[in-house]
């Protein structure tokens, strides 16, 4: 059977699932000064080495609007003995199922991760431990965190029941994904992406989606009717391309709420200093006051959609929704992202419009899509002002927006990356450890391009020159004995390399390994070859399948995912592999002779063969079971196939033989019982004529 990996939630395990989420940027620790633990303290594990925010800690307390309780955490610094299994000891002592080591010698505790906390660099999380040598305890605002495994954690209480939503498998916008056939239901899922902070949880069958997002083809439906396999009461785990869905906040902010807009965050909101205002600014190159506007005159029909219209009517780059209010302005100010966006817009059950001193903001504000030909918009990154993402001698000017940036930049022909914040303009080379993309780059340029951003607080808006394409090629003789076969289809629900059945007996087996950091085609073809399969796939960059047939699918293209271990090397793609193959054919199990209580295998014979007596049926059945237990009543002749055994009372005289003995017993799978209607006959030889000596 393929093998799915049931405890997905080691450490490393962890690494993989991490790697697969940051795309090709696989995860390779190899090579480092320092490394995070593996296998730190008892049922505790690794999860990866996150941004952290000296204002807003990754770990830190949360408040729980279900229970109106605070989860509180805990921060410890001057640890002359700090390491991971030290932090993690007094973490699990004191109940807090998350610990973080940070700077070497701080460690915190708390119930969950949180925002803007996100996935960084590895390499950047170097620090070492003063109580482990070698061993990476974060870095500059950077934290190694580390889980409880296979707990229902605090926070994953309260979450809340979606119900039945569609899910297209080619268009699947849900991730990462963890199988297990035996324990999947909705505890088991919500626990694994609680701990990653993902506000989605949804299953299916046997798998379990997390995702920060919920959007078309995602949508309510009916369907779901699957079985959850791990627990018993009538549990639901969706259907056929459905998803049970659960959320941690009924209340969610509104999605693609109106053309060209997008949400931004929760905000915090002084009512004596409206993070929605007047700003004082320039427009195109002079002082101008940007106006605000608030209203009430929605507050009957409030929400996203109706607050954006108003806004959007009246120029303004910002909207945002408070209780009954609708807010429109051009900037915010002092304002800064929270939690606890917990009103119900009256207009929009389910969605959320802002709370007492909260604010649910939406803008317009885009990056721009560069006219300069050859440059792209890289993304929002951090940019932490004293490790600055493209470091720290801006050109400043009144007039700055990505254009005028880009082209200050391309003076110097080795740039290759061109940042804005606000009025200023940065050039470098690379991008430091510091910068991580992030989101919240809301920042209105000053220059001519009305609407564009142009970083925000703590953040820079990053534009790259597009380097050359490059083509994932397969391997050219990647392992002793193999080739490469082509690129081929890959259904999920009908595997090009699956087990092959013969009238519903498995002839043979296959294998795969997934989440691969180091996957390439030696690594996957030593894994298939080991086992003794005669066929090896690569798949998404990151999977590796094995198979003694190769069933259904068709040579094709596409195959443009590069693989995970070795770049420019092709490993498939969605729904496609790159296949390579020994030429060995398939060894089919073969008949047991002589069989050691002294029967004799006959011939493979059609099943008209034979007159039939007594049956059984077992999983222990083979020659040697079957043969001994109708010598027991006195027969001659027995046949199996499959897991089943017959005693057989007469035999045709003459008798025609067959082919087609394949089945594998179910007790020996390298000895044939029988085939698709046919029987492996065995006799017990008659006893050798005695002999009469003449005594004189």
């Amino acid at each position: 059977m393929g093998r799915i990996f049931r405890d997905v939630l080691t450490s490393s395990a962890f690494l993989s699932v991490v790697a697969a989420e940051r795309g090709s940027k696989s995860l390779d620790l190899r090579g480092q000064l320092v490394q995070p633990a593996i296998n730190p303290y008892p049922r505790w594990g690794y999860v990866g080495c996150y941004s952290d925010d000296a204002d807003r800690h990754t770990l830190r307390d949360y408040y729980n609007p279900t229970t109106n309780n605070v989860e509180s955490s805990q921060f410890l610094n001057d640890l002359g003995q700090n390491s991971a299994a030290y932090c993690i000891a007094l973490c699990d002592q004191g109940g807090w199922p998350v610990a973080g080591v940070e700077s070497g010698n701080e460690c915190y505790c708390a119930f969950r991760i949180q925002t803007p906390g996100v996935l960084a660099d590895e390499g950047s999380c170097d620090a070492e431990c003063p109580g482990a040598a070698g061993e990476a305890c974060g870095g500059t605002y950077r934290i190694s965190v580390y889980t409880i495994l296979n707990k229902a954690l605090p926070s994953t209480y309260g979450w809340y029941d979606r119900g039945c939503y569609s899910n297209d498998p080619i268009q699947n916008t849900l991730y990462p994904e963890y199988n297990d056939p035996f324990s999947m239901g909705a505890a088991f899922c919500i626990e694994r992406c609680a701990v990653r902070n993902y506000p989605f949880a949804a299953t299916s069958g046997e798998s379990c989606y997390c995702a920060n997002t919920i959007s078309p083809p995602v949508v309510p439906s009916t369907g779901c009717d699957q079985p959850c396999s791990g627990t018993a009461g009538g549990e639901v785990c969706g259907g056929t391309d459905r998803v049970t869905l659960y959320s941690t906040n009924p209340l969610l902010p509104a999605k693609d709420p109106h053309p060209g807009w997008y949400y931004v965050d929760c905000y915090t909101d002084d009512p004596n200093l409206r993070t929605f205002r007047d700003y004082p600014g320039w427009y195109p190159n002079g002082p101008y006051t940007w106006p605000s506007e608030a209203t009430n005159i929605l507050s009957a029909n409030l929400s996203a959609s109706t607050c954006i219209d108003y806004c959007d009517k009246r120029d303004f780059l910002f909207a945002g929704t408070q209780l009954d209010l609708c807010y429109c302005a051009n900037n915010l100010q002092d304002g800064v992202p929270a939690d606890n966006c917990n009103a119900e817009c009256s207009g929009a059950p389910g969605e959320a419009c802002g709370a007492v001193n909260r604010v649910t903001v939406y803008t317009k504000i885009q990056p721009a899509s560069p006219a300069d030909v050859g440059w792209h918009h890289e993304g929002c990154y951090t940019n932490d002002p004293l490790q600055p993402a493209l470091g720290n001698n801006p050109y400043v000017s009144s007039a700055m927006d990505a254009h005028a940036c880009i082209s200050r930049c391309k003076l110097n022909p080795l740039t290759i990356y061109a940042g804005t914040v606000d009025g200023s303009c940065y050039c470098a080379q690379s991008i430091s450890a510091s910068g991580v993309q992030s989101t919240g780059c809301i920042q209105l340029c000053p220059g001519q391009a009305f609407g564009e951003s142009c970083g925000g607080t703590g953040r820079i808006d990053i534009y790259s020159i597009d380097p050359p394409p490059v083509v994932p090629e397969p391997a050219v003789n990647p392992y002793p004995g193999w080739r490469y076969l082509g690129c081929y289809t890959d259904d999920p629900n009908l595997r090009t390399l699956r087990p092959y059945v013969d009238n519903g007996v498995q002839i043979s087996d296959s294998d795969f390994n997934n989440f691969l950091t180091d996957n390439d085609a030696a690594t996957c073809i030593q894994f298939c070859d080991q086992a003794g399969y005669s066929f090896a796939g690569t798949e998404k960059g990151f999977e590796c399948w094995c198979a003694s047939f190769l069933q259904n699918g068709t040579s094709t293209t596409g195959c443009d995912a590069e693989c995970t271990g070795t770049p420019g090397e092709a490993c498939g793609g969605n729904d496609r592999l790159t296949i390579y193959t020994n030429d060995k054919p398939f060894a089919y199990a073969q008949p047991q002779d002589p069989v050691p209580n002294g029967w004799r295998h006959l011939a493979c014979v059609a099943t008209d063969q034979v007159t039939l007596s007594y049956g059984f049926t077992t999983a222990d059945n083979n020659a040697a079971w079957c043969t001994g237990t109708c010598a027991e009543f006195d027969f001659k002749f027995a046949v199996t196939r499959d897991r089943t055994c017959y005693c057989v009372t007469n035999v045709r005289d003459p008798l025609t033989t067959a082919g087609g003995c394949i089945y594998p017993c179910p007790a020996t799978p390298s000895e044939a019982c029988g085939g698709t209607d046919r029987f492996s006959l065995y006799a017990l030889p008659a006893p050798p004529p005695q002999v009469c000596h003449v005594l004189s």
